[in-house]
């Protein structure tokens, strides 16, 4: 349908509104199936970090890995609405304060030359997330 639109709108000639009707509606649709697709090309590739990654991973430098590969929900984010949208965003929310406090440490340990001040960062919110985790 994309090829019959794309030959019509080459002929550089005005439409009448039925016919525009029919372009945006096509390309509405179009844009819902490739929604569609990158939901579910994301779901795939969280499913195999959650399902086998992290299972398998063996150290603390894969395991981080793996979870900052998790940002593909804010591709999810990006097109979702209501319910999916909220869940998606507050998966990516995690996923990115965690990469951020991560980096802060890695910044103090080696730009600042500061590792003691790193490491106490890191400890301080190691602390709070276990306090965080007790709580649930």
């Amino acid at each position: 349908m994309v090829g019959a639109i794309k030959r019509v709108a080459k002929l550089d000639v005005k439409l009448i509104i039925e016919k525009r009707n029919l372009v945006s509606v096509e390309y509405s649709y179009l844009k819902h199936k490739v929604e569609d697709e990158v939901s579910m090309i994301c779901n795939d590739i969280l499913f195999v970090i959650e399902e086998h990654l992290f299972p398998s991973s063996t150290t603390g430098e894969s395991t981080i890995l793996y979870h900052n590969l998790k940002h593909y929900y804010r591709y999810i984010v990006e097109f979702k609405v209501g319910n999916g949208r909220k869940e998606a965003a507050d998966q990516s929310l995690n996923v990115y304060e965690n990469w951020l406090a991560l980096n802060f440490f890695v910044f103090y340990y080696e730009i600042m030359n500061s590792p003691e001040f790193s490491c106490c960062l890191a400890q301080e919110a190691f602390d709070e997330g276990i306090v965080e985790l007790e709580a649930i």
